[in-house]
């Protein structure tokens, strides 16, 4: 059953909402406008998404607690990404913490606490850049 949910999870963050009205909803933002900016368009503009992404991109898989692989060098690839949507669902809480002046890491997690995905975004010159994805994954 938790598996299922965790697929179910996957599933929706990587296609994302279909709705049209949560679509062009904005989520709970950082205040920091070019920031803000930078987010809705990368998950509005799939090109622009991977021109800002620093591949080969570091994170954890899915299900990483059952890899029978050592994860600690686990580098997400170019080939292998599948862009992300803007993600909204009632049932995740969605946190924005800066990590000093030039990173912003945010946490979805869902409401029962049991699983989680976490995504670090890096200012590098004038843009904004995903820096690490830890894929929907249960939580401890």
């Amino acid at each position: 059953m938790r598996l299922y949910i965790l697929l179910l999870f996957c599933a929706a963050l990587v296609f994302g909402c279909k709705n049209e009205n949560a679509s062009s909803e904005t989520p709970a933002m950082t205040g920091d406008k070019d920031f803000d900016t930078f987010y809705m368009r990368f998950h509005r503009d799939t090109a622009y998404q991977m021109a800002h992404i620093t591949f080969p991109l570091e994170g954890l898989p899915p299900d990483a607690a059952n890899a029978t692989e050592s994860l600690e060098n686990y580098r997400w690839q170019r080939a292998d990404w599948q862009p992300h949507q803007l993600f909204n669902d009632p049932d995740y809480a969605r946190t924005f913490r800066n990590k000093g002046d030039l990173m912003i890491e945010e946490t979805l997690r869902h409401k029962s606490g049991e699983f989680g995905m976490l995504r670090r975004f890096a200012k590098m010159g004038d843009d904004w850049f995903l820096i690490y994805y830890a894929a929907p994954n249960r939580l401890k």
